[in-house]
């Protein structure tokens, strides 16, 4: 009949792992690199289908350099000859609408670091649908 001790032997063997690997940042940072170069490849792919996807509807997301105000946002919207049709929720980035076909280039000429169509229509232009 086995004791206690027999037991506790036999349970404490069969837990340990097989082989233990000595824990270094090397073999972390090897590890998490599949993870990671699948989650950025996720995140462009999702935001190349978001912001290219879009049909065309003359309105555009502009962001400003980051320490940029309302104002200079829209300042910029203006004197690319677009309008403002809703603010972002950050003070550099905003909804602007415009016909002319140029829009976004003359907005990068006047200092917008990144002008793409609108992944969707808002404000007045917007469907009950489509919000």
């Amino acid at each position: 009949m086995p004791t206690t001790q027999d037991v506790s032997c036999f349970v404490e063997d069969y837990m340990r792992p097989a082989r233990q690997m000595p824990v270094s940042g090397r073999n972390i940072i090897c590890n998490a690199l599949p993870a990671a170069a699948l989650l950025t490849a996720g995140l462009i792919g999702l935001a190349a289908a978001t912001l290219t996807g879009a049909p065309r509807n003359d309105q555009y997301l502009v962001v400003s350099a980051p320490w940029s105000t309302p104002g200079q946002t829209i300042n910029l919207i203006r004197s690319a000859d677009g309008g403002l049709i809703e603010s972002g929720r950050f003070a550099n980035m905003a909804i602007a609408g415009s016909t002319s076909g140029d829009f976004a280039q003359h907005a990068r000429q006047a200092g917008a670091w990144l002008v793409v169509p609108s992944p969707f229509k808002t404000g007045c232009f917007a469907s009950p649908t489509e919000s």
